[in-house]
């Protein structure tokens, strides 16, 4: 299972968002840095369990209400990726790709 440390991200932002907190001070209040705040809510950055739990002090909520309901299942998380990557490829790249992904499983039967 992998985390989806955005969904994780969003709730922390809403938790601050209802203390009347702006990111810079749940930067300080947690001494990290503001970028690191900004990170952690979009989902860039993976906080450890330690300052998951801090977030949740400071918040005023429990850590389950973080992480709840937070984890995908990996084929789920893996088909977002590669969408993002098929995103990147120009369409001549597309189309090799097709072609040997398409070549792989027939070869495989």
């Amino acid at each position: 299972m992998a985390v989806d440390y955005k969904l994780i991200g969003t709730r922390i932002k809403t938790y601050r968002k209802g203390k009347k907190l702006t990111q810079e001070k749940m930067a300080e209040l947690l001494n990290i840095s503001v970028g690191y705040v900004s990170k952690i809510e979009r989902g860039i950055e993976h906080p450890n369990l330690e300052m998951l739990s801090n977030i949740a002090d400071i918040c005023n909520c429990d850590i389950a209400n973080l992480v709840s309901e937070s984890t995908i299942s990996q084929t789920e998380y893996l088909d977002d990726d590669f969408r993002k990557l098929l995103e990147e490829l120009y369409p001549d790249q597309k189309s090799m790709l097709y072609y040997m992904l398409k070549y792989y499983l027939s070869s495989g039967k």
